[in-house]
């Protein structure tokens, strides 16, 4: 297929002929005619009488609209479609930590198909896979990405309007670390750091500084969940007893002082507050929780909570938590997800259903920045690409205020080449009669 590209395409034409194999489609004079415009909101994508159009916000949205296009076409040769964006950020989460680390140009695939299907962004779960100069044993033996590594991918994913960020731990799941003697100063628990230490927070920097070096991006997510150890380690030995909402609050505005200082916008799980706030110590799922005025006023004004749940299937238990974060007095994010681990293959069953539930939440509470993670549990013995159609129905939600499934397949197909029919066979392992 030929197409002759017009209007304003500066900006456009290095990632769209990043696109031209995958896609089986060449820039020619002779091409069919396609009209580029941007506009200050939404995504119309036509052809008419032989000639197409593409107007688009976003720049991510140019891509989707490009898919949209050739998709069609295949089926007409007249169409019109119009969608608007339902949240300001969409993008997926890469577990590259467990024993996953993806070579670039298998990311570069991956970030080609989330160009198609209309991601803006997507983080990048790195607890020890990026190199920090002082720390040689960081990351060691573990497949870390080189910063130069880092760089070639926020180029590669900036040209096609995705903002990659960078998803690291300050407090707990640092067991890859700390297993090391060499770095049994900065340890209290086997993944926990030793809080109120200045060696911590010397280590703390270096981890900050380095990891957003090579990306445009000044949002960095900065973990803090699970500490459920926090304090009741090496601490505990040297210290002694402390509350841990204190420990958990001091220790973080000392990361957040970091943070400011290197003009970053910080993001962080929502779990440690939620189950310092609970009766059963379980709050991230205790739809009974009530959030006392002493824990949100001890929570940092300046930091974004990310909210993050894949179990539930009713929107209804999505929409109360969202609203025990809103009293924190600000707007949380949320990470759903696509249930890779803890399994050999995708399990569509509870992903899908889970997903859908959690996504009508967040279109009705009205929030804006959305995640999906695939953690890699165990070792990840699954991978990325088997849960295409899960990222698929995230994007579809994305931009649509109701979500149209048979859309969805159509789409899943083209963005892919593998039908939903097919993904959908992964969930027999986990169906079991």
């Amino acid at each position: 297929m030929k197409l002759m590209l017009k209007g304003a395409t500066n900006n456009l034409l290095s990632a769209i002929k990043e696109l031209q194999s995958d896609l089986n489609f060449e820039l020619a004079e002779d091409g069919i005619p396609i009209l580029i415009k941007q506009a200050d909101k939404g995504l119309s994508v036509s052809l008419k009488n032989g000639q197409g159009e593409i107007v688009y916000d976003k720049k991510a949205a140019f891509f989707r609209g490009l898919g949209l296009l050739l998709e069609n076409y295949a089926r007409s040769k007249t169409f019109h479609i119009e969608e608007d964006a339902q949240f300001e950020t969409i993008g997926p989460m890469f577990d590259l930590s467990r024993n996953a680390v993806m070579k670039p140009e298998r990311f570069e695939d991956m970030l080609r198909k989330l160009a198609l299907m209309g991601f803006n962004s997507a983080m990048l779960y790195m607890e020890d896979v990026y190199e920090i100069e002082s720390q040689p044993y960081f990351g060691y033996m573990r497949g870390r990405y080189s910063l130069d590594q880092l760089n070639q991918l926020d180029d590669y994913a900036h040209q096609f309007g995705i903002e990659l960020i960078p998803c690291i731990q300050t407090l707990a799941h640092l067991e890859e670390f700390l297993k090391w003697s060499d770095a049994s100063g900065l340890k209290d628990t086997r993944g926990v750091l030793l809080v109120e230490s200045e060696a911590t927070y010397t280590f703390v920097r270096d981890m900050i500084e380095s990891v957003t070096k090579p990306f445009r991006s000044k949002r960095i997510h900065i973990g803090m969940d699970e500490a459920e150890e926090l304090g009741r380690g090496v601490y505990l030995n040297k210290f002694g007893h402390k509350d841990r909402l204190e420990l958990m609050t001091s220790h973080l505005n000392r990361v957040l002082e970091i943070v400011d200082e290197n003009g970053l916008m910080p993001m962080m799980w929502s779990d440690m507050f939620m189950k310092l706030a609970s009766k059963t110590g379980d709050a991230h799922y205790d739809l009974m929780t009530e959030i006392p005025d002493e824990i949100i006023e001890a929570t940092p004004k300046n930091v974004t909570l990310m909210y993050w749940d894949y179990a539930h299937t009713k929107k209804e238990e999505y929409l109360a938590m969202m609203k025990k974060h809103k009293a924190f007095g600000r707007k949380p994010a949320f990470a759903g997800g696509i249930w890779v681990w803890n399994t050999f293959a995708t399990n569509y069953g509870l992903s899908l259903g889970a997903s859908d539930a959690a996504l009508q939440a967040c279109k009705q509470e009205g929030i804006q920045d959305v995640f999906v993670t695939l953690w890699g549990d165990d070792g990840y013995e699954n991978n990325y690409f088997s849960a295409m159609l899960g990222l698929q129905l995230y994007a579809e939600h994305a931009y649509a205020r109701t979500l149209d499934r048979s859309k969805l397949h159509d789409r899943v197909k083209f963005c892919t080449g593998i039908d939903a029919e097919t993904y959908l066979l992964l969930n027999e392992l986990d169906a079991i009669p």
